[in-house]
């Protein structure tokens, strides 16, 4: 059974945007109407939601606090994983997904505004990847500011330089739309629409995409 999991840090702000537990609903509900086989949902949150939650154990900011998927006490940790970002929008049925997951490999997203960039908007993984956090506990100041800026800023360059990964959509594109701040690129019948950027669900209602899948 596929574990899907998302993160709510209750006071994090991104691009003028307040997260708050109607988006973990609103993933919730997406996969609901759209993965039709047995699976179960967790959020990682400092704030109880309406789902199973699992408390974040550190006051990490910003995006830091998705470090924290890969802690050992979690009930899904060795498990089959899929991570997926507050701020996507589910919008087909998905429920070939695993058809593309090798269990001995990790994947996150190649960004679209350069090769091997990656995006951490979506992450799957079985096995243990547990070092990523403690390596983090032990060094969070020198590695918060290496990836502080650049291309691989943030958790998803730290993800990137510290294993071997697959970009899932290199592997099956026809998965993906993005609605980014220059351009948009919708794929047909794509499931996971992702938001890069300033660009975000909730100031996006007008768009057909958000309007039709985002409840």
């Amino acid at each position: 059974m596929i574990n899907f999991v998302c993160v709510l840090q209750q006071n994090k702000q991104v691009r003028k945007c307040i997260y708050n537990k109607e988006w973990v609903n609103k993933l919730y509900r997406g996969i609901q109407r759209n993965y039709t086989k047995p699976f179960n949902f967790y959020c990682l949150s400092n704030v109880k939601t309406d789902v199973e939650t699992i408390p974040l154990k550190n006051n990490f900011t910003t995006w830091w606090s998705k470090i924290e998927l890969f802690r050992k006490d979690l009930p899904f940790f060795n498990q089959k994983i899929f991570y997926l970002d507050l701020d996507i929008v589910i919008c087909n049925n998905f429920d070939n997904i695993e058809n593309y997951l090798e269990d001995d490999k990790f994947y996150m997203l190649e960004g679209q505004s350069k090769k091997n960039v990656p995006n951490s908007s979506i992450l799957s993984w079985q096995g243990d990847y547990s070092r990523l956090y403690t390596n983090f506990i032990n060094n969070q100041n020198s590695i918060k500011e290496k990836y502080r800026k650049g291309n691989n800023l943030g958790d998803q360059g730290y993800i990137y330089d510290n294993l071997t990964v697959d970009f899932l959509n290199q592997k099956c594109p026809d998965l993906f739309s993005w609605i980014h701040p220059t351009h948009t690129k919708i794929t047909h019948n794509s499931p996971f629409c992702i938001f890069i950027g300033k660009k975000k669900p909730v100031n996006n209602l007008n768009i057909s995409i958000v309007k039709n899948n985002w409840n």
